[in-house]
């Protein structure tokens, strides 16, 4: 291959890069790289090119005008040897062209994960690490302590109760270029709940005060609204009521309970007095002696004194379910007593008892003459 000089005519060997006769500059590449290593169907190539006015990129037979650019992405096909060819012109030839082979390959896949990230605080934990790894020509996994040579897929087991970090590093099948994968496992502090109440029983509409402190929480609620870590709330709960807090943390979210239970009212329904049992019947004569006695009180002119009796409520006006029963009133002979009552006594009058006094004292005095 040759390039012909155009302020000569001169042919060239493509050995040289300056015309043996009247040393014109011709284009060319000093520097061709490219990545490797490629994660999709793509890679990139860059180039130095000097004295050049037109720079033009072949591959595959498609041609790419890269004038004043020193880089392109190119679409691959296959991952076989690729062959770029660079078509270089100027005012002293437009006759030069460069090739080169691209040897490509994937980029290894590292998939890697453990089955706990997340630590609590003073618990010895046991974390699974897991892997699986393609496209790597070899593959080890490193902790702070230690350096391991591993499979393509394994798992591991350890132990902790710190934060740690492992990283598998993966060589691509160039031989050459690394990749690599971390996992991270941090230790955080549970969140605590403290979560009381004033009092537990209470009767309806009572206030009772619920307190509540939480810590190491990133958010923290009552029932459904969300709250300080630390606080208070009056409530007057009507009927047996659950309240709720929850708190999140960095393993979830955590709740406790309280329950305010209602206590019953007393009420009243009925007094019930039991009916006396008398064993022993009894006899009782009752005389009643009637009187008819004239007796005429003086008047007395005294004024009155005017009072008012106050209303007393019932037991429903003062909210009270008491329901009294009137007593029930036993007859005597209910009770087991014999009554008998002796007739009432004639009327009595005073000047017909004088008048009889007077006659028997007459009687009297007729009988001695």
């Amino acid at each position: 291959m040759s390039w012909i000089c155009h302020r000569c005519e001169t042919e060239n060997p493509d050995s040289v890069d300056v015309c043996e006769v009247c040393d014109a500059q011709a284009p060319r590449i000093n520097s061709f790289i490219y990545d490797r290593v490629i994660n999709d169907d793509s890679t990139v190539i860059r180039w130095n090119a000097e004295c050049c006015d037109r720079v033009v990129i072949v591959y595959r037979e498609k041609q790419y005008d890269v004038t004043d650019m020193n880089s392109y992405k190119l679409e691959i096909e296959s991952f076989e040897d690729e062959a770029v060819q660079f078509l270089l012109s100027s005012d002293v030839t437009d006759d030069r062209r460069f090739s080169f082979v691209m040897h490509l390959f994937r980029a290894p896949i590292i998939e890697f994960s453990a089955d706990k990230l997340k630590l609590k605080r003073g618990e010895q934990t046991s974390i699974v690490l897991s892997w699986r790894i393609y496209n790597a020509s070899s593959s080890v996994l490193r902790s702070l302590n230690e350096t391991i040579r591993i499979s393509d897929h394994g798992t591991k087991t350890v132990f902790h109760d710190t934060a740690c970090e492992y990283t598998i590093e993966a060589t691509a099948l160039d031989g050459e270029t690394l990749f690599s994968k971390q996992v991270s496992i941090k230790v955080f502090d549970e969140c605590e709940i403290e979560f009381e109440a004033e009092k537990y029983f209470v009767f309806p509409s009572v206030p009772v005060k619920l307190s509540w402190n939480v810590k190491h929480a990133k958010k923290v609620w009552l029932d459904s609204a969300e709250v300080k870590t630390k606080g208070s709330k009056t409530v007057k709960p009507v009927k047996n009521s659950t309240y709720t807090i929850k708190a999140e943390d960095e393993f979830g979210i955590k709740e406790e309970q309280i329950e305010i239970q209602m206590l019953p009212i007393p009420q009243v329904k009925s007094i019930l007095v039991p009916t006396p049992t008398i064993t022993n019947n009894m006899a009782i004569n009752v005389k009643q002696p009637r009187y008819n006695v004239n007796v005429k009180f003086p008047k007395i002119n005294m004024p009155l004194v005017d009072t008012e009796v106050p209303h007393v409520p019932k037991f429903p006006e003062m909210g009270l379910g008491v329901d009294i029963e009137p007593p029930q009133v036993a007859s005597l002979t209910d009770l087991g007593l014999n009554v008998e009552l002796s007739p009432p006594l004639p009327r009595f009058s005073l000047k017909e008892s004088i008048k009889k006094v007077f006659n028997h004292i007459k009687n009297k005095d007729n009988e001695k003459h």
